[in-house]
């Protein structure tokens, strides 16, 4: 395995060009960048969707859950025509389940926090981490175009922290290799 990765650290090296790319353009044309996900997004629904409603109706007699799928499967359509025809309105939408998201996720670490004070040490870092991922989800909800466009940009750093770690990651293979002499 060693061999091979030494043979193709020009992939590793590919790999971390295209996440520098991405981050690059993401942060030059986040609203771009923002439609362009949208459009993914809304297609991944729509296919959700289907895929939740077959299954129901493959497994009709046999499922005991089959109203809920077929509820989650009409919504993810839904959402997912809404994301295509509106997408500003799938933008804001979007903003608001994140920042949800992030409040009720905040509250959920707050109270695993509490719940395992007693056997972690240090559980005052998951209350703390609780409290911040709440306090950015406000942040979201109180502005969610500025909200989207900064998920955006989130997006785009990490692209970049990825790319630039791969191709350290690229060139750190290629010099172990001229080493061993592969």
């Amino acid at each position: 395995m060693l061999q091979s990765l030494i043979r193709n650290w020009w992939v590793i090296f590919l790999r971390g060009l295209v996440a520098l790319g991405f981050g690059i353009i993401a942060i030059i044309w986040p609203s771009i960048t923002l439609i362009i996900l949208l459009y993914f997004f809304g297609f991944y629904l729509i296919a959700d969707g289907f895929i939740a409603l077959l299954t129901v109706v493959l497994s009709w007699g046999r499922r005991e859950d089959k109203w809920l799928l077929v509820l989650d499967g009409i919504l993810s359509l839904g959402v997912g025509v809404i994301a295509l025809q509106l997408p500003e309105a799938a933008t804001i939408s979007i903003a608001f389940m994140v920042g949800f998201w992030a409040i009720i996720g905040g509250i959920i670490k707050i109270a695993f926090s509490i719940h395992v004070r007693s056997e972690v040490k240090g559980e005052g870092w998951i209350a703390f981490s609780g409290v911040m991922t709440i306090i950015f989800g406000f942040l979201i909800i109180s502005n969610p175009v500025a909200g989207a466009i900064s998920l955006v940009w989130l997006i785009a750093a990490f692209s970049i922290v990825m790319g630039l770690m791969w191709v350290v990651t690229a060139f750190r293979i290629r010099s172990f290799g001229s080493r061993l002499r592969y």
